[in-house]
C-alpha cells in the first residue's frame, strides 16, 4: 500500500533544541504515541521532524504520512522502524538536534507488495509472551505486526496476529496463538492452530502427480479476512490476500509425513502454490481439523467470535512463524 504523500508545508521554525516538549517528553516516559493519535504531542512530534528535514503538515494528527515519517527517521537513526514513538525514538530525536537526517526508509519486513505477495520469504521471528499491564502488551503485539508490514486496526477494524510455532505441520493439538487487538486498545488472547489438522486429503489438488491430495498451509503474511457463513456449526471467516483474492499462498505436503521440510516449502514457492477456501473455523475440541484452515477448539472460538466483533465481523490477519 502506498502511503499518502504529505503535504508540502513551510518548514517548522521551531528550534531544533526546543521542540521537544511535553508530549514527547510524556512518551519518553512510556506514553508511546502512535496511528490514529492526535493532539499537541502529535503536533510537536511533527514539528521535530520537520526541523530535521520532513516536510510534514502540523496538523496534530498522527496519520498515515506522519506514521511514515517516523519510519523513515528510525530506520535513518539505528531506531526500531516500528512507527511507533517512545523512549528509544524520543532519545533519538534529542541527540539528533540541530542536525538534518538523511531520509531513508527502512528496508520492507512485509512479505506482500499492498496487494499480493511477493516471491520472498518473511523471516521467522522471536515471540514471547509480553509482561506488564495490558496496554504494554497491546503496543508489543502492535509493534509485532507493524514489523512484519501490516496494519493496526486500519478502519477500525480488529487486527488478529496469527503466532505460529516454527514452520508448523499437521499437528493433533492446539500449539499456536493467537492475538486480538481491538480498535479500543484491548488485548484478546487465544490457543489455536495455523496449520492443519491432517497430512493428505482427497480434497486437496494432487500437485505431484502420486495419486495423493497433498494438504497445504498458508505461508506467514498480511491478509482480509471477511464474513463467510456457517462452517463446522459456527460462523467462519474467509481468509483473502490484501488485494481480495480468495487464492492464498501456501506450502504443500508433498510426502504426506505431517512436516513441511525446507525442500518443500522451496518446491511450493517455486511451483507457485496456491491455497482456495482458507476460513477461520471451529475446530475439534481437543485437536485442529482441517485441511489448512485456521482453527480454535469450540470454547476459545466463540471467545475469539466475540472478540472480532461477532459472525459479521471483518479483521485484518498477520500470521508470522518463530524462529
Amino acid at each position: 500500500m502506498v502511503a499518502p504523500i504529505s503535504k508540502r508545508v513551510p518548514r517548522s521554525t521551531t528550534t531544533p533544541s526546543a521542540d521537544l516538549g511535553p508530549g514527547l517528553t510524556a512518551a519518553a516516559n512510556g506514553e508511546f504515541l502512535k496511528r490514529g493519535a492526535s493532539g499537541e504531542g502529535v503536533a510537536e512530534l511533527q514539528r521535530a521532524l520537520n526541523a530535521r528535514g520532513w516536510r510534514l503538515e502540523e496538523d496534530g494528527k498522527f496519520g498515515p504520512a506522519t506514521e511514515r515519517a517516523v519510519r523513515e527517521f528510525q530506520g535513518a537513526t539505528g531506531a526500531e522502524a516500528d512507527g511507533v514513538v517512545g523512549p528509544e525514538t524520543v532519545g533519538k530525536l534529542r541527540s539528533s538536534a540541530g542536525q538534518q537526517i538523511n531520509r531513508r526508509e527502512p528496508e520492507p519486513t512485509r512479505p506482500g507488495n499492498g496487494s499480493d505477495f511477493e516471491p520472498n520469504r518473511p523471516a521467522p521471528v522471536d515471540i514471547g509472551r509480553p509482561s506488564g499491564d495490558e496496554r504494554q502488551r497491546y503496543d508489543y503485539y502492535a509493534s509485532m505486526v507493524r514489523r512484519a508490514g501490516g496494519e493496526v486496526c486500519p478502519n477500525g477494524q480488529p487486527t488478529v496476529l496469527g503466532l505460529r510455532a516454527g514452520e508448523g505441520g499437521a499437528a493433533r493439538e492446539y500449539r499456536d496463538r493467537f492475538i486480538v487487538l481491538t480498535p479500543n486498545g484491548r488485548v484478546h488472547e487465544f490457543t489455536g492452530a495455523t496449520y492443519p489438522g491432517q497430512s493428505r486429503s482427497s480434497a486437496s489438488p494432487d500437485v505431484t502427480g502420486d495419486g495423493v491430495g497433498d494438504v497445504g498451509m498458508i505461508r506467514p503474511g498480511n491478509y482480509q479476512v471477511v464474513p463467510n457463513g456457517e462452517h463446522a456449526g459456527a460462523a467462519s471467516f474467509h481468509v483473502r490476500t490484501l488485494g481480495g483474492s480468495g487464492s492464498i499462498p501456501g506450502w504443500r505436503d508433498s510426502n504426506h509425513d505431517g512436516a513441511y521440510s525446507e525442500g518443500e516449502r522451496s518446491a511450493s514457492e517455486r511451483r507457485g502454490d496456491r491455497l482456495t477456501g482458507v476460513l477461520f473455523h471451529q475446530g475439534n475440541s481437543s485437536a485442529p481439523s482441517s485441511i489448512g484452515c485456521q482453527t480454535m477448539s469450540p470454547s476459545e472460538y466463540r471467545r475469539f467470535l466475540d472478540a472480532v466483533g461477532g459472525p459479521r465481523g471483518s479483521f485484518t490477519y498477520t500470521l508470522v512463524a518463530s524462529r
